[in-house]
């Protein structure tokens, strides 16, 4: 293929996000914006929640608040028509992953993407026994849930500087 027609999004072209501007480069190059920085919380999203055609959200639990709120923003999405990729902090660890994987599921067919689950292909020890990791093909396949508080993983805090509970 020509990279014209390989490329099909553009990540925040703008140093200072306007939707109009946006708007007028989704038009005139026919490639979706992504949203990334410029939309935090649902406040951020309502103005682009009408041009489904021209944007994508890109969604990370670490950028938008938490779980709860990032399901309200997809929901919002869905409802909309809006496409989302659940984004991911480049070495996140498998709580970030584990996190982000009801929103993803939540979004169904509204998820073009999912970013993370990279666990020790980037990092040197993840911070649970058992890393949640894409494997081949890019699957992802998480570990078994283990019963217990918080989202069921198994978290080894050994050898950090400072501990952390999970």
């Amino acid at each position: 293929l020509p990279i014209a027609n390989a490329i099909w999004a553009v990540e925040e072209p703008l140093a200072q996000p306007a939707l109009t501007d946006a708007l007028k480069i989704a038009n005139e190059t026919g490639l979706r914006v992504i949203l990334d920085e410029a939309v935090l919380n649902e406040n951020d999203l309502i103005p682009y929640l009408d041009f489904p055609e021209a944007f994508i959200f890109n969604l990370r639990v670490s950028k938008c608040g938490g779980v709860l709120s990032g399901l309200e923003m997809a929901r919002s999405c869905r409802k909309s028509g809006l496409p989302v990729v659940v984004g991911a902090q480049v070495g996140e660890t498998s709580i970030l992953t584990r996190a982000a994987l009801p929103i993803a599921q939540f979004l169904g067919a509204a998820c073009r993407a999912q970013e993370g689950a990279y666990g020790l292909h980037l990092l040197q020890r993840d911070v649970v026994s058992h890393s949640i990791q894409f494997g081949r093909g890019g699957r992802l396949l998480p570990p078994p849930i283990f019963h217990g508080f918080g989202w069921g993983l198994d978290c080894n805090l050994n050898g950090l500087d400072e501990p952390r509970a999970c």
